[in-house]
Parts: C-alpha cells; sequence; structure tokens
C-alpha cells in the first residue's frame, strides 16, 4: 500500500489473490458482424481484505472484448457488488476492526498503528467511516434482535460500566455505560 493514502500500491508487498472475471461466450459475439470478440484490454480493480493474522489484496480482473469491424462498443463482465460501494474493505477486513475496537477495546488510532505495521496505511479516520459503514449495514439485524427482546416473556437487562476515553475531563477519561437487554425465546 502506498504510505499515507490508504490504497493499494500495484506491484506491493502483500500477497495478491487474483479473481478472473469471464464474460460469457454468448456475450462475446459482435452485435455488428456476428463475429466472436477478442480481447483488447484487462481492467484491474484491487479491494483489501483481511484474513485473520494477515492483510490479502483481492485483485479483481475483468476482460474487455472488442470486436476488429469497429462499429461495436467493447463489453466487460461486472464487478461483484462490495460491502461499501466504490470502498477499499472486504467483510473480513470489516469485522476485524470492529471486533478489535468492541471486543478487544483497541482504539482506531491504536489499529491504525498496528496495521502500519503489517505494511498496511490506514488512518483512523477511514476507520471511523468504515465503523460507521459497518454500524449502518447492520442496523436491520439490530432492530430484529431488540423486536425479539421487546416481546419476549421475560427480559433480562444490565447496565456495565467502562472507562471512556475523554480528552475534556482530567484524568482523560469518564465511566461510560453499556445497557444490555436480554429475551427469552417466548413470545
Amino acid at each position: 500500500f502506498a504510505p499515507g493514502t490508504g490504497t493499494p500500491e500495484p506491484g506491493g508487498l502483500l500477497p495478491r489473490e487474483e479473481r478472473r472475471h469471464v464474460l460469457p461466450e454468448a456475450d462475446r459475439i459482435c452485435e455488428c458482424c456476428q463475429q466472436p470478440k477478442r480481447p483488447i484490454r484487462e481492467e484491474v480493480a484491487e479491494r483489501l481484505d483481511f484474513v485473520p493474522s494477515r492483510f490479502v489484496v483481492i485483485r479483481d480482473v475483468i476482460e474487455v472484448y472488442g470486436c476488429a469491424c469497429g462499429f461495436s462498443k467493447p463489453v466487460a463482465a461486472e464487478l461483484p457488488p462490495r460491502v461499501i460501494d466504490g470502498g477499499l474493505p472486504e467483510p473480513g477486513l470489516l469485522a476485524q476492526v470492529a471486533i478489535l475496537k468492541y471486543e478487544d477495546h483497541q482504539p482506531l488510532n491504536r489499529q491504525s498503528k498496528i496495521f502500519a505495521r503489517e505494511g498496511v496505511t490506514l488512518s483512523p479516520n477511514t476507520l471511523v467511516d468504515w465503523i460507521r459503514a459497518t454500524a449502518t449495514l447492520l442496523q436491520p439485524l439490530a432492530r430484529r434482535i431488540h423486536e425479539r427482546v421487546l416481546h419476549a416473556w421475560i427480559i433480562q437487562s444490565d447496565d456495565t460500566g467502562l472507562l471512556v476515553l475523554d480528552k475534556e475531563r482530567p484524568q482523560g477519561a469518564r465511566k461510560g455505560h453499556i445497557w444490555a437487554n436480554v429475551g427469552d425465546s417466548r413470545f
């Protein structure tokens, strides 16, 4: 990855996993002269994923087909959808950032430093955006869980205190709370 950019560096040191996306043969026929189109170039899109204990750059190679007659437009296979439109992270990397933050209590600036030691430059602000996007993606699941808890026969609640970083406070932290609710499966 290029330092400070958060974007893949061509020929970088991270391992690449190449996935070829080939246009179906029926879609390669020229609509003008009915002859098969031939490859005219390859387009490459890279994404970043996290496989536990290592980063991997997923390299999507899309074959673009054109016809020698010159009257038809080039055609190409479609890229698979991304978790974040136009974004770099794959689901495994988003999950890793969220787990480190919420389960392992690793602040995003510390995660940024850890990733830099692995050769991946990601700013804390980028990680904040990814956490926000992950939370948005998980909203339907959170709403469904909340609905089920509210309809439960018995609801158990817990108020857990924890320290939250706060630069405004003299010790640099304040007491925060997490309220957890669990419902049984009887409705």
